[in-house]
């Protein structure tokens, strides 16, 4: 398996999918398809701060300036500036993501 980071075993498994996905469903495809290995008791959560740290319109004082993520209306999570297959107006940008402390931030759609 070649060294990959957790955000690019990320961007891996959305390519893969062909779709958004939930965060649960991505780290399951990341074990599944043997994209990174953990060494955490919680390594779901990982994957969900990760995508975070580097999702469009969410900033907090450990986001990454570089952004490779969307956050849809539906929850579902998907690479930044990629048409989203089969997108119907369900499936757009939120307008406000909630930040890991629960704080409402505007995603300039």
């Amino acid at each position: 398996m070649p060294k990959k980071t957790i955000r690019e075993a990320v961007i891996t498994v959305l390519k893969q999918a062909g779709q958004p996905l939930s965060i649960k469903d991505i780290y399951n495809k990341i074990i599944k398809e043997d994209c990174y290995r953990f060494n955490a008791e919680q390594p779901q959560h990982i994957v969900s701060v990760e995508v975070r740290r580097h999702c469009e319109g969410i900033d907090f004082p450990t986001a990454k300036p570089t952004k490779y993520f969307q956050i849809l209306s539906d929850g579902r999570n998907w690479l930044k500036d990629t048409p989203i297959p089969g997108a119907t107006n369900e499936f757009v940008k939120t307008e406000n993501v909630l930040t890991p402390f629960n704080e409402p931030v505007a995603t300039g759609v």
